[in-house]
């Protein structure tokens, strides 16, 4: 199942140009928004929320706090001289995140000249790195 969604949307743009794709997805977000927004027509969220918004302030800034005072004693303690293993695995993972995040431009130069992919390659290589993307992250945990 994964990426076999670009696949269908490739045939939709091919098909009927970048407006339905862009509308449904303009829809999907607008109805996700209305649920972030107006929680209490939901009746399954009501309770949750009430309990959750009380002392939300204070449990984020806690964990915020406490991730970094652990990511420091983490540096700290070079048990076992993992502190350069530390150091190249953070590093592998900022390299990989800027490749993840530069993956519209692969569009722009993808249905542009010199490649001029249609929409259905431009997917089909959008299925092949996402799955990629997730072999190389379930390989490496």
């Amino acid at each position: 199942m994964l990426g076999a969604t670009q696949f269908g949307t490739g045939y939709l743009v091919r098909d009927y140009g970048f407006g339905p794709p862009l509308w449904m997805m303009n829809i999907m977000f607008f109805m996700a928004f209305l649920y972030v927004i107006i929680p209490s027509v939901l009746i399954e969220t009501v309770d949750r929320m009430k309990k959750r918004n009380e002392n939300l302030n204070d449990n984020i800034k806690s964990s915020l706090k406490s991730g970094l005072v652990e990511l420091k004693l983490l540096f700290q303690n070079n048990t076992h001289l993992r502190r350069w293993k530390l150091t190249l695995l953070y590093t592998i993972d900022f390299i990989r995140e800027i490749l993840e995040q530069s993956g519209p431009l692969i569009f722009v130069y993808g249905l542009g000249p010199p490649f001029c992919w249609s929409s259905v390659i431009l997917a089909g290589y959008v299925m092949v790195a996402t799955f990629g993307n997730a072999i190389g992250k379930i390989v490496m945990r």
